[in-house]
């Protein structure tokens, strides 16, 4: 059996990560399309400012360590912003 070298293990790392967030991205993108629905079916506006700004508010809180927080939200707006596509 062949040693990886750190950089392989790394990237094994990641790919195993992304693994899980695609699923779990894909997951989320299913829940936002009942919500577009229900968003439709009840006559409501599929962007929602003030509860952007909460998810986005949540996200920092949940980043306990406080690393890539920007980051992290940035991702979510995209997230969001994929979101209300999928909702419209």
């Amino acid at each position: 059996m062949k040693k990886m070298n750190p950089l392989e293990e790394y990237r094994e790392q990641i790919d195993e990560v992304d693994e899980q967030l695609v699923a779990l991205i894909a997951k989320r993108f299913e829940v936002a399309a009942k919500i577009g629905e229900y968003k439709k079916a009840h006559q409501l506006p599929i962007f929602n400012p003030a509860r952007e700004e909460e998810v986005l508010r949540k996200v920092a809180r949940w980043n306990t360590n406080d690393f890539y927080t920007e980051q992290i939200q940035q991702v979510y707006q995209t997230l969001m912003d994929e979101a209300k596509k999928i909702q419209e």
